[in-house]
């Protein structure tokens, strides 16, 4: 979590997520009402939501962490859009399998293709290569 002082007042923000490849915040307490901003750590502008286009300091100083338990109890209501990265998986282990799928039905250049992209497939994108039927479904998966 990261604390800001703005003109008096104190925000309290989250990692949202990533926006190209740096972090987005939001402010914690607005996070599940869909009246929030994100953003973007980079340069601390608002990406969407109210104030898109205002700043924030960038770079806030990081503030607290949370156990996985805690993070689960606060986000839990996300559901299915609930994941959290243990650090234990940078390549799915599932990528192999689903680019093998894709050169069976695509042939060979095609899995090495799937196989170079394994670090930026998501699990959503191998299930769906893993369940292509012709080649042209797999293609929609990317």
């Amino acid at each position: 979590m990261f604390r800001r002082e703005v003109d008096g007042v104190s925000y309290h923000f989250e990692v949202a997520g990533l926006w190209g490849s740096g972090n987005v915040v939001t402010e914690r307490e607005l996070m599940a009402s869909g009246e929030n901003t994100i953003y973007t750590m980079w340069t601390g502008e608002g990406l969407t939501g109210p104030r898109t286009g205002e700043y924030i300091d960038k770079y806030p100083a990081l503030w607290g962490t949370t156990s996985l338990g805690e993070f689960v109890d606060r986000y839990g209501w996300l559901g299915d859009e609930c994941k959290v990265f243990l650090g234990d998986q940078v390549v799915s282990a599932e990528c192999e399998a689903a680019c093998g799928h894709v050169g069976d039905i695509c042939g060979a250049d095609p899995e090495q293709s799937c196989l170079d992209m394994c670090s930026r497939l998501t699990d959503d994108d191998l299930s769906c290569l893993a369940g292509a039927q012709v080649c042209d479904d797999a293609r929609d998966c990317l």
